[in-house]
Parts: structure tokens; sequence; C-alpha cells
């Protein structure tokens, strides 16, 4: 018997014979309903008996009228809670024991969701509009002025540039790439053959015909987006015109992401931003934290945008407006040298290959000492590049190192033989296995792990898989103001402002530890009250009699 148990936005498939007990760590999965967040935030995993389906409780609620929908809920939640009630008291006592288990396990998450949602303090405050500060506007306008084209001239290059940006993809893997290449030959074959070329040209001449062909398939690629090349930014326009096209979104987006952290004590001393590019991070994050940033370092290997970068951060005098920053075109080969804030800003995309990425986040990861800040394009592709990072992090910081475990419990003298079965059950993945020995030892033993451990910080509640990876990218809107050299609107511009979407995901080096904070709120789904008939109650009585 399946029935569909309706919560105040929630929705599970579930049956009345469940435990309301932690999960099994073993392979086989005796206890049947799973809270697949941590702290109990946002969802709970229950597993059917029969089918063995699993099924998650979403708790969701629309970001406008927050407050009035919240009471709602709870209103209905108080209604359904009740129903529920009266429905197990007509069940026999074995099928009733079960259902209250289970009915108060999860009405026990639900009211630990409503309760986060009604702190206010927890809410992230977004503002509607960013607008670039007054000093770095003054900066770029005495930048252009530098250059050797005209204002007008750099805003229609700037223009161009932000068509191609706005449709810029991630290079395709080289599978990917030969698969379609195959694929149009064989198309490009076929229309050959209807025309009956082949057999009417030389043997000499087949050389020519390969060359024919590969310039078809070359152009066919270029038109599905397979023509990725990094950006070449080397003359001082055209950073200029970069910086036109990107100074204001750029801004945009890191702010929005900084904003993340209202409500948090968190104030960084060191900053690490790579790929700064003309430095729309560092106004960011000057204007949150201000002058309790004792250290920004802007890592980019073009030496014309870190130029054209320092340009706008000179003031009339020439000078540079801060001390506090400093300029590198690689990173500090040394390990020890870490940040409070590590930002990498569109950066992953200007790389050729999924190595190349994954190597250049594991390099960020072992300079970051607190949060890690990846943001990217709300583009399909780049969407899914951020979550190759967050699950690469996520796993190797719960994936141990078991010679070094086990010399280092013994060195504790807390090695014991419930420990050394764990370690040695090749049965139990990474995570169950960290987990296990986590729970064993002390808290202030550090486990040997492959890279320290990591957890999302923003914009997920949970460290689980993506429940959006299959449906659609998870992007962001932004709204900033536009700046322009030659007084005219663009053809997006709509009341002097711009708006554009874009992912990103923060990562806190640390392990999760439960909190009440607020889920994000992803869609709305009401299923109604539960409701049971008497052939349903007699249905749950032959299970067990």
């Amino acid at each position: 018997m399946l029935r569909t148990l309706g919560l105040p936005q929630c929705s599970v498939v579930c049956r009345p014979r469940f435990l309301a007990t932690l999960p099994s760590t073993s392979r086989g999965e005796n206890n049947e309903l799973n809270r697949t967040v941590i702290d109990g935030v946002a969802h709970v995993t229950s597993l059917n008996i029969m089918t063995r389906e699993r099924s998650v409780v979403r708790l969701k609620l629309p970001e406008l009228q927050r407050v009035r929908k919240i009471r709602m809920c709870q209103n209905r939640h108080e209604t359904a809670s009740q129903q529920c009630s009266l429905v197990v008291a007509q069940l026999p006592r074995r099928v009733a024991t079960t259902c209250v288990a289970y009915h108060g396990a999860i009405f026990e998450v639900v009211n630990e969701f409503m309760g986060s949602l009604m702190n206010k303090d927890q809410f992230v405050k977004v503002r509607r509009e960013f607008v670039v500060p007054e000093p770095a506007v003054a900066g770029l306008r005495n930048a252009l002025i530098s250059c050797e084209r005209s204002p007008k001239q750099l805003q229609h290059e700037a223009d161009q540039l932000s068509d191609i940006l706005a449709q810029r993809r991630f290079p395709a893997p080289p599978s990917v790439v030969r698969e379609a290449r195959n694929k149009i030959k064989e198309m490009i074959k076929k229309q050959q053959e209807d025309e009956d070329i082949s057999g009417l040209i030389k043997d000499d001449d087949d050389s020519r015909i390969n060359y024919k062909l590969r310039n078809e398939v070359d152009k066919i690629l270029k038109k599905r987006n397979f023509n990725w090349k990094p950006l070449d930014l080397e003359t001082k326009e055209a950073a200029a015109a970069y910086a036109l096209s990107r100074l204001a979104p750029n801004y945009a987006e890191i702010a929005r992401v900084l904003d993340e952290f209202d409500g948090h004590s968190f104030s960084p001393s060191t900053v690490l931003d790579y790929g700064s590019g003309i430095g729309a991070g560092f106004w960011a994050v000057n204007e949150r934290f201000g002058s309790g940033v004792k250290d920004y370092c802007m890592v980019d290997p073009s030496p014309v945008m870190t130029q054209f970068a320092m340009d706008i951060m000179r003031g009339d005098s020439g000078n540079l407006l801060f001390r506090n920053v400093s300029f590198r075109r690689h990173l500090v080969p040394s390990l020890r040298t870490k940040y409070d804030l590590v930002i990498a800003h569109r950066t992953l995309c200007e790389l050729p290959s999924q190595e190349s990425r994954l190597e250049l986040v594991t390099s960020l990861w072992k300079r970051t000492n607190r949060f890690l800040v990846l943001i990217d394009s709300g583009l399909r592709d780049a969407f899914e590049a951020l979550i190759e990072a967050r699950d690469f992090l996520l796993c190797s910081g719960t994936q141990l190192h078991l010679e070094e475990t086990r010399s280092l419990l013994q060195e504790n003298d807390l090695m014991s033989d419930r420990i050394d079965a764990v370690l040695r059950d090749r049965d139990l993945s990474d995570f169950e296995r960290f987990s296990l020995v986590r729970d064993m030892v002390p808290p202030e033993i550090q486990l040997p792990t492959a890279l320290d451990p990591a957890t999302v910080f923003a914009p997920c509640p949970h460290d689980l898989g993506c429940p959006k990876l299959g449906l659609s990218a998870c992007t962001v809107p932004v709204r900033w103001r536009v700046i322009r050299a030659d007084g005219r609107r663009s053809h997006r511009e709509k009341s002097g402002s711009e708006t554009g979407k874009f992912s990103f995901i923060v990562l806190e080096k640390a392990l999760r530890h439960p909190q009440a904070s607020a889920a994000r709120i992803l869609q709305v789904k009401y299923q109604g009250f539960p409701r049971f008939s008497d052939a349903d109650v007699q249905q749950c009585y032959s299970l067990y009699y």
C-alpha cells in the first residue's frame, strides 16, 4: 500500500511501517528513515520497505511574503498533525506504534525547519541593485583617458565583448569533441554519397578530399560552441574594453556572494583573489570589510590586466589609494601562506580541461584558511563545473589515509578492535568510514585525509548531492548600475540598470555542525493533508495479521 503523506510544503511517499532511527552504516539497510541533513533543516529521506524506493521530504517556501507563508504552513502543519493522530488511533497497536514513531520523526524535522525560518536574523539581506563605488568609477575614467583609442570606440568594443562573454562556454572534453566530429563526418559523407563524387575523383585527390572534409567539420563545430580558446587581452585597449564590459557585473556578482556572510561574525584579515583581472573583487571586499583586511593579494597571469587594475586604484595624485594590496602573477609557492578568504571569480572557464580545473581547486583549497568562494556564469556547463569542484572537495575531505590513520591512533593510544574493523571493512564508503571513525575518536584528533574536510556554506544547506543537477542550472539573479563611456543606452539596459545570472559555491574548511540555519528556497509543492479510508486501514491491518 503506497500513500502520499501530505505535509505543509512537503511531500513524501511512505508506508506506515517505518522506524525513526539513524541510518545503518552497513550494506544491509535495516533502518528505513534517514535525515539527509545533519542539522535536520532541509530534507528527510525515506525508504519504502516493499519497493525499495527512496523519497525525500522537501521543505520549501517562496521568497515573497515569507512570514505570511510560514504562519499559514504552521497552521496546516498543526491540522495535519491532528488528522494523523486521529488516523493512528484507529489502527491496531502494532501498526500504530510504528506510525507514531515515523509521524513524530517527520514532524520533528518540520518543526525545526519552521523555527529556523521564523528566525529573521538568519535571512540574507540582498541589495536590489549593486553600484560600483565612486572611487572605482573615477579611477576607471582616468584610466580610459590614457588609452590611445577614444572612449566611444572602446565602448563599442566592450559591447561586442559583452555579447561574446554572455555565451562563453567551458571547453568540451576531448571525448565529446571526438564524438561530435565523427557525427559531423558521417553527415557530410552521406551528403557526398548522394552526389556520387567519391568514385569520379582519382586516388591522387584523396588528400584534397580529406582536407576539404576537415574544413567543413571545423566550421560546423565552431557553430556548435566547440570553439573554446582562452581570452586574449594583451593590450591596454583590450583591458579597457574588458573593464567597461565587466567591471560593474563582476563587482555585483562578488558583492552578492559576500552578502551571504550577513548574520555571521566573519571578517577576514587576509584575502586571496585568484584571477583578479581588473580588480572588481577588491572593490567588493573593500566595501564589505573595509580596513579589517590587512593583506589583499591579487593574482593574475596577465601583466596588462594587472597594470590596468592598478590604474583604476590610483587617485588623482597618481598614487595607489590602498596600501594593503599586493600584486602577483603566480601563487606563492609555499603552502604555509594561507588566507582567510579565497576568491576565484570566472576563472575555471579559462582552464582547458577538467583535470586542470580540479588541480587549481586543490591548490586554492590548500591555501584556504576558512572560506573558498567559486563564482562563474549562469550557463549550464559553468554550474556543472562548480558542482564538480564541490563534490571533489567534499569527497576528498572524507577519504582517509588508512595507514596514517592507524599510526596516528596508535600513537595516541586510541586504536581499538572496533576502529580496526571499520578501517578494514571494504564494503563501507569513504564517507561512512570517516564518519564512524570520527565518532569514535576525540574531536581534537584531526584525521589524515586526502584534503582538509570541507562543508558547503552557501547556497546549499547540506553536503549531499545537488537535487537540481539533473534539472537546470542553479543560478542567482543580480542587478547592477550600468557604467558606459559613450553616454548611450545598451539594448540590455533598463532604467539605467542591467540584470544577469550567475552560479556560485562557498565552501568552509570545517566539519558541519548541527545548527538552526535557514534552508534555501527552491520550489513550492503542497500535496494536501493525509487521508486514510476504511480500506486503507483494513489493508494496513492485513500487513500484520
